[in-house]
């Protein structure tokens, strides 16, 4: 037991901090309070007078007008001065009540008198209901009546009509007892604190926040409608400028369409960064977690730039370290937009030389976070400028801004995105010498199925190449690329140069399996090259590919007749070069293929007359027969009328939308509708909102892809060339084409399990045989089915419709490549109904899909042993 002296000492600290914990609800403070309270006992906070003397505890208290013992022994006067000044000084008001049914008032402080306008001599010694009224003591007896019931303390609050102040007034109070050693209350203590302000201020800032909400919510719908409004006009816009572009046009009339088109993609471009921008700011930005290709990513964003870097004459390329993975698990679309902000910023700023993309393991950093860079050889950016380059709205100079124009946004809209996916980017700059922005993201690397990797399962064949390329940068990277493929390569810095090589003038033996061939090149470009070679009637095995940036029909015709076999686009994607490498080894003349044709029927279903018109001269114009439904209703007729290789569905339609649309069409015959066009035909999501997390929506939904309008002819094309094969061009004869062996023919029509033409295009890849393809593409087969079959019967027996669901989606695309087309379509329906969780009878199409792999596995060998 402490000394008296200290006893006083914690009873008023006791009090004080049970005080403070009412004003600012500090847990720890509160049951400190009501623990040291009631532990030091009731006896030496009031006089010791009988509880139920009344009058004679009134007289008492009233002489002495404030709380302190009766005991005046000089041991405890220091702890009974500190204990009364820390009572009567507390920021709350303190009453003390008996315990009997009365609730008579014992005592207050001075804050109570204060704060409640009452007079201590006024209310001592009297009940609760005569000292304070009866509506007090109605809504404070149940609350006081707990107190008094059990341990710790309640919390009660209650409103009271203040007429002398003019309003109404909220008090809260905390009640707790004090006990003797048996646990029995002694006395009752009350603090109670006006929160009449605070009550207000938390109404008020739950009206605050209830007005944010709605105003986000506003705020998120007018996004969304703004989108759609404003981007279906500019599709008419840029679409029907696009396609007078390719008419016959003179110089004059070329020159302001072209203006046009710039000026509508720059529309389109502020349009773009503003919804992004406003969507980052509402928080209504979400990332998706999906698993893609790292480079396909990268390829495919510089692919869409690469005419904007072309007309400045600027040389765009990609270089890559050795070792990367092949997929990996993130959002590929923010990861676009970023390295789209960054490029379309560097060929802005660069008038001439090069933009290189960079792309490694990020160095002393945890494993699966890699570093993109944006280098250019542009006009820099001072250093007083780098601080503010991120901020929104702001550009280098008020010049600059003038001169290049922009919002400001994109650099704004990549850092935010940047670290929303847990990165970081800096950039170096220097006035004169270009800038360098790079940018760390986590990209984990994943496992792929090698099914899935496409040509990456092809062993290429060794040749021996020429690389004509006047860039270095694009030198290096060609060069690194064949390498790694196993090929012999020599590099020449321009056409002359190459000239001399193939001429036999400069040591270096002149004999190549092949010749890479950039179109522009000072002293000598391409073209010359290769009449030049052509009037010597040098090497004329000599296999040649034009790299350029223009693809026009007549540069094309005119490639073709230089000598040129392939045309491959700038930048040189990885896939692109394999694919004219290995058609070029397969010694198949590929010069018609040069301007892709898709020979396909196509339904769209567009409400919008200007869309039906502008989609469908685009599809016209690259080999398609289209057929125009201005509404969902009239598509799903039309494909009962009729039989599709794709179809392109507009989302929102008077009517039936897209969604429900396509939600009839899954359903197949078993509807109201007796569809002729086959149940797995690809359905493209067509929508002009174009928000985050559109496209994994609609993939959720069912949709095969997804385009956002406005899309360019090369978007259109690149989506078809996914789910369609390009048809032999017009003119081409078939007998360039090896014929079909009767022992394959024989050996895929046996039974129709196998597909022939499916068969044939993978032997025309490898018409010598030398490279063994079929027998390659046949072992992986058998390998993936090896490893999925397991994971399928796993799936079933454990009811996880996830699992049959990948399954499904990873045999369908391997199947289908091998011209297992029947195995596919059972796929592709149990893939369709684990999707829709229909598991009724799952075990019965599972059982039937694993026959059909066994009778694909024979007649598979059967192929090769033909």
């Amino acid at each position: 037991m402490p000394p008296l002296n200290a006893r006083w000492l914690l009873l008023g600290l006791a009090a004080f901090a049970a005080a403070v914990s009412l004003a600012e609800a500090a847990e720890l403070a509160r049951w400190f309070a009501l623990f040291s309270v009631a532990s030091l006992g009731a006896a030496m906070l009031l006089p010791r007078v009988p509880v139920g003397s009344a009058e004679g505890f009134a007289d008492s208290v009233v002489r002495d007008s404030s709380f302190a013992p009766t005991t005046t022994l000089p041991d405890i006067e220091p702890g009974r001065d500190y204990f009364h000044t820390l009572v009567e000084n507390m920021p709350a008001s303190l009453y003390v009540f008996s315990v009997d049914a009365d609730r008579r008032v014992l005592n207050i402080n001075t804050h109570a008198e204060r704060e409640f306008d009452v007079r201590r001599s006024d209310v001592v010694g009297k009940t609760l209901k005569e000292a304070l009224g009866r509506r007090v003591a109605a809504l404070a007896e149940p609350a006081m009546a707990e107190a008094l019931a059990r341990q710790g303390a309640v919390e009660h609050s209650f409103v009271l009509t203040d007429k002398q102040h003019g309003g109404r007034r909220v008090v809260g109070a905390r009640y707790f007892a004090l006990r003797d050693a048996q646990g029995q209350p002694t006395l009752l203590i009350a603090l109670a604190r006006d929160v009449t302000q605070a009550r207000e201020a938390e109404t008020e800032l739950q009206r605050a926040r209830d007005a944010a909400e709605h105003a986000s919510q506003a705020k998120s719908q007018f996004l969304a409608s703004m989108s759609h409004e404003i981007r279906t006009p500019m599709n008419g816009i840029l679409g029907m400028t696009e396609l007078l572009l390719g008419t016959k046009l003179s110089d004059k009339q070329r020159r302001f369409v072209q203006s046009v088109y710039r000026s509508g993609e720059s529309l389109l471009e502020i349009i773009n960064d503003i919804l992004d921008f406003s969507k980052i700011e509402a928080g209504k930005l979400e990332l998706a977690e999906i698993d893609f290709s790292l480079r396909g990513v990268v390829e495919d964003t510089l692919e869409l730039l690469a005419p904007r870097a072309h007309e400045k004459g600027l040389e765009l390329s990609f270089r890559e370290e050795p070792g990367l993975p092949q997929v990996v698990r993130g959002d590929p679309l923010r990861l676009r937009q970023i390295l789209t902000n960054l490029v379309a910023n560097a060929i802005k700023f660069t008038e001439h030389g090069e933009v290189v993309v960079t792309l490694a393991v990020a160095p002393g950093q945890p494993a699966g976070r890699l570093v993109f860079g944006v280098h250019d050889t542009g006009i820099g950016i001072e250093a007083e400028a780098i601080p503010k380059l991120f901020n929104s709205f702001t550009q280098g100079s008020v010049g600059m801004a003038r001169r290049y124009g922009g919002t400001g946004l994109g650099l704004s809209i990549s850092r935010q995105l940047v670290e929303l996916m847990g990165g970081q980017i800096e950039v170096r700059s220097q006035p004169g010498l270009g800038s360098h922005f790079t940018f760390v993201l986590p990209l984990p690397e994943v496992q792929a199925d090698p099914a899935t990797l496409g040509q990456d399962l092809l062993t290429m064949p060794r040749l021996r190449i020429l690389v004509v390329e006047d860039n270095e940068t694009n030198r290096i990277v060609l060069d690194n690329m064949l390498t790694a493929w196993g090929m012999e390569v020599v590099l020449a810095g321009d056409g002359r140069h190459g000239l001399d090589i193939l001429q036999g003038k400069t040591g270096i033996d002149p004999n190549f399996d092949l010749a890479l061939v950039d179109m522009q090149m000072p002293r000598l470009d391409g073209m010359g090259m290769a009449l030049a070679l052509q009037a010597s009637g040098l090497h004329p095995h000599m296999k040649m590919v034009m790299l350029s940036s223009v693809s026009t029909p007549d540069d094309v015709r005119a490639a073709h007749q230089a000598g040129f076999h392939r045309f491959v686009p700038k930048p040189v994607r990885k896939a692109e070069l394999r694919q004219a490498i290995l058609g070029i080894s397969a010694t198949i003349s590929d010069a018609d293929r040069l301007t892709p044709r898709l020979s396909a029927h196509i339904l769209v279903v567009e409400d919008n007359v200007v869309n039906q018109e502008v989609i469908g001269q685009m599809l016209r114009s690259l080999g398609c027969r289209v057929h125009l439904s201005s509404g969902a209703l009239a598509g799903l007729r039309a494909m009962c009328e009729k039989q599709f290789d794709l179809v392109l569905m507009d989302i929102q339609m008077p009517g039936m939308d897209g969604v429900e649309a396509l939600n009839w069409f899954r359903r197949g015959t078993a509807g109201r509708f007796n569809f002729l066009t086959s149940a797995d035909t690809p359905i493209i999501a067509v929508t002009a909102n174009a928000l985050g997390g559109d496209e994994e929506r609609f993939l959720g939904l069912g949709f095969d892809d997804y385009l956002s309008k406005p899309f360019r002819q090369s978007q259109l094309l690149a989506m078809l060339t996914r789910h369609l094969r390009p048809a032999a061009p017009a003119g081409s004869s078939d007998g360039g084409m090896p014929a079909p062996s009767a022992s394959t023919s024989a050996a895929a029509s046996e039974g129709g399990v196998l597909d022939a033409g499916a068969l044939e295009r993978l032997r025309e890849l490898d018409p010598s045989g030398e490279n063994h393809l079929m027998e390659r593409v046949v072992s992986a087969f058998e390998s993936s089915v090896g490893r999925l079959m397991p994971q399928l019967e796993d799936a079933l027996n454990g009811n996880e419709l996830g699992g049959i669901r990948h399954v499904a989606h990873t045999l369908k695309s391997s199947s289908a490549s091998i011209g297992a087309m029947k195995l596919s379509r059972m796929c592709s329906d149990l893939e369709t109904r684990a999707r829709n969780e229909q598991s009724d009878g799952m075990a019965e199409r599972i059982a039937q899909l694993q026959a059909e792999v066994e009778i694909v596995r024979v007649a598979l060998k059967s192929v090769l042993g033909a």
